[in-house]
């Protein structure tokens, strides 16, 4: 997140995030930002990595090099210049809300901290995610925020961009759930429009509606979420952006918003809808994907389908979205039921669907 917010501060023509990750330290990430301070098309990165491969570019000369401006303590410059869109200071201070932090990262905790303290939070640090990212760990610090008197739990992921939160009931807000309730946060601060991921339950459709605001659906991949985001609001830093891709800042604005609103977490965790959606991952060669679609969109000619993003198939019962992974040789399978039954059931049948077609295709070989 500070990344992209130096690129749009700088006017910079893009940026570049390499970071190591904390599960496994032989695994490198490297994002390339664009001049919004987005994440750069898939389409482009296919296009680099094809590049790189190929070892098709040339090397610059050392002379043709711009200047090196180093920026010391930025992190620094980032809380004073983001504690500028907090409305609700005083009443912030006034309440000294105890916030529990936990991250894999301990910069990202060190950033975290130093912004809410400034903020006039009372801050607690658990360090347990460091050593191991786990269910168990989590479940710890679960029983640590209902049993501390504390506002609120506050999980963020090492990129510093996905937050999960804990209320004081010791309920875990995670990706999915997180989601819908920044959706509440946003539709009850008078956002008329909430951009979501395709892959999204569609019940924050009839949540909105309610709201009379409008929802629009984007691919589920980061860039062109961030991007319908950031291009639909002149605002430098549209609340939505916030909320989905900087966790310190989000927690920062769920803070202030709850305390405006004399309200805490559980609340709005109350709001949330009960919904049933499915996750399921099929290996699937890449020679055998498009052949798989293909056949897969003829045998469903006259359905109700959709070819918005992969293939989604819509019934009675709910609907499975068909999806070709951007990295990896699998088809990421997503179902929702009206029941959860009903959702499992979905998704058990697509899966033996897919299964099948690949079968029939290796034995023709």
């Amino acid at each position: 997140p500070m990344n992209r917010y130096a690129v749009r501060t700088y006017n910079a023509a893009g940026g570049i995030h390499i970071w190591t990750d904390t599960d496994n330290e032989n695994t490198v990430h490297i994002e390339l930002i664009d001049q919004n301070g987005s994440n750069i098309s898939r389409g482009i990165e296919k296009k680099i990595e094809q590049l790189l491969i190929r070892e098709d570019f040339q090397r610059c000369n050392a002379l043709e090099c711009g200047s090196i401006m180093s920026i010391d303590n930025y992190s620094s410059q980032y809380v004073l210049d983001n504690m500028k869109i907090i409305k609700n200071l005083n009443g912030i201070k006034n309440i000294n809300p105890k916030i529990l932090i936990a991250s894999p990262s301990n910069s990202t905790i060190n950033i975290a901290n130093y912004f809410l303290e400034s903020l006039g939070c009372k801050i607690v640090n658990d360090y347990s995610l460091i050593s191991k990212n786990s269910e168990q760990n989590i479940n710890e610090i679960k029983k640590r925020v209902m049993g501390g008197s504390y506002f609120m739990g506050v999980i963020i992921e090492e990129n510093g961009e996905n937050l999960m939160l804990i209320d004081k009931s010791g309920r875990l807000i995670d990706k999915d759930k997180y989601l819908f309730l920044s959706s509440i946060v946003l539709l009850r601060s008078g956002i008329k429009k909430l951009i979501i991921p395709y892959t999204a339950t569609s019940l924050i459709d009839k949540y909105a509606s309610g709201y009379d605001a409008r929802v629009i659906r984007t691919k589920s991949n980061t860039s062109d979420l961030m991007n319908e985001i950031l291009n639909s609001n002149e605002n430098s830093t549209p609340l939505q952006y916030i909320l989905c891709f900087d966790a310190i800042l989000a927690a920062a604005k769920i803070i202030d918003f709850l305390i405006e609103e004399s309200i805490n977490l559980s609340n709005i965790v109350d709001e949330i809808p009960a919904y049933y959606l499915k996750k399921h991952t099929l290996n699937c060669s890449y020679e055998n994907m498009g052949n798989i679609i293909r056949q897969i969109v003829e045998a469903k000619k006259g359905d109700n389908i959709e070819l918005f993003e992969g293939i989604k198939l819509n019934s009675e019962k709910g609907w499975a979205l068909i999806l070709p992974d951007n990295e990896k040789p699998v088809f990421n399978i997503y179902s929702e039921g009206n029941t959860q039954e009903f959702a499992d059931e979905i998704s058990s049948n697509i899966t033996e669907e897919i299964s099948k077609l690949m079968k029939n295709i290796e034995n023709k070989k």
